[in-house]
């Protein structure tokens, strides 16, 4: 936990990274218990409810999170993913796209940390 709540993380290396050399510092540790994102998906969305947005930002643990979702059974129509030190020339291999266009997902944008995508099997969001 940081005096800047923004960086909290679940990510020790890059927690104490960041603390090193600048104005943020860790002011406490605690343990959180998680959960999987399927298993909190099948528990508080409605059936029958589609995901049209969904935005991961867990500092450092956003493939994780990406890895415990079941592709099948949820798959947002547009996804959002934090992209801490990704750069367009070195995309193709940065492991969260190589795990996201393996499930279907293509890239349409791309911020400073964020990547977007889109997901292919849905048709409304195909490219013509």
């Amino acid at each position: 936990m940081f005096n800047e709540p923004a960086l909290n993380s679940f990510d020790k290396d890059l927690s104490e990274k960041r603390a090193s050399g600048t104005n943020y510092y860790i002011i406490d540790r605690k343990k959180i218990k998680v959960d999987r994102l399927e298993t909190i998906l099948s528990g508080h969305l409605p059936k029958n409810v589609s995901i049209d947005f969904m935005c991961i930002d867990a500092e450092g643990y956003d493939l994780n999170i990406l890895k415990s979702n079941d592709w099948e059974l949820y798959r947002p129509k547009c996804l959002l993913v934090e992209s801490l030190e990704s750069r367009l020339s070195n995309i193709v291999d940065y492991p969260i796209h190589r795990y996201l266009i393996g499930r279907d997902y293509d890239i349409f944008a791309k911020t400073f940390n964020t990547l977007f995508y889109m997901d292919v099997r849905k048709q409304e969001f195909t490219r013509k």
